[in-house]
């Protein structure tokens, strides 16, 4: 599963960075960027899915609850 990997690997390079400010922003900006761009395609439940994995990254990322992001893992 494409998102699931992409927003574990987002999760690994916050913890590298130590989770600064300035890393954390660039992941949201980049989660963000990705669900505008599913956004505006066709609408699958696989698509769905994928919006809902950034979406909850986005969410865990700016609430600091790190530990959230890793029950994706084991989805």
């Amino acid at each position: 599963m494409e998102a699931k990997l992409e927003v574990l690997s987002i999760l690994n390079g916050l913890e590298f960075v130590g989770y600064s400010e300035e890393a954390k922003r660039k992941a949201i900006e980049m989660l963000s960027s990705r669900i505008e761009e599913i956004s505006a395609e066709k609408l699958t439940p696989e698509n769905l899915q994928k919006l809902g994995f950034y979406a909850f990254a986005i969410e865990i990322i700016k609430s600091g609850n790190f530990e959230r992001l890793r029950e994706i893992g084991k989805l």
